[in-house]
């Protein structure tokens, strides 16, 4: 094994090493070196990329849809349910409505599946609003 866990003489080793390199070239011409991450390929990083179907509440326990469909390749979905527990595993995690528009964003879900997000969370906002106010208030 070499450094770093990759084994030796692999192919997932030969683009870490030609991605390291390039990384050493930027530093030493002076130019902004960008992150060893961004070079490498997301499979040779064993990161997966995200599906819109892990925030939403069709989701199966195995993967599938309850509706049927076949996960999407995009964050696009017609049928997008999504979930405030899918954002937040504790409900506690919860502090507004713009910390889930924020993560939907940064998943990249945009148009009306975002839409859907911002809808669940104003609900959940309300819901966590109306629990702090003194009873005096109602």
């Amino acid at each position: 094994m070499e450094e770093g866990g990759v084994p030796a003489g692999t192919a997932t080793a030969d683009v870490v090493d030609a991605a390291t390199d390039a990384v050493a070239r930027d530093n030493a011409s002076g130019k902004q070196a960008d992150s060893l991450f961004t070079r490498l390929p997301l499979q040779h990083c064993r990161i997966r990329a995200m599906a819109i179907c892990e925030f939403c509440l069709q989701l199966t326990d195995t993967g599938g849809c309850y509706l049927g469909l076949t996960p999407p390749k995009s964050m696009r979905c017609s049928e997008f349910d999504p979930g405030i527990e899918k954002f937040c595993s504790k409900p506690g995690d919860f502090v507004n409505a713009d910390q889930i528009v924020g993560m939907a964003t940064y998943f990249g879900i945009n148009g009306r599946e975002l839409k859907k997000v911002q809808a669940i969370a104003k609900i959940e906002e309300t819901k966590l609003r109306e629990a702090s106010e003194p009873d005096h208030w109602k």
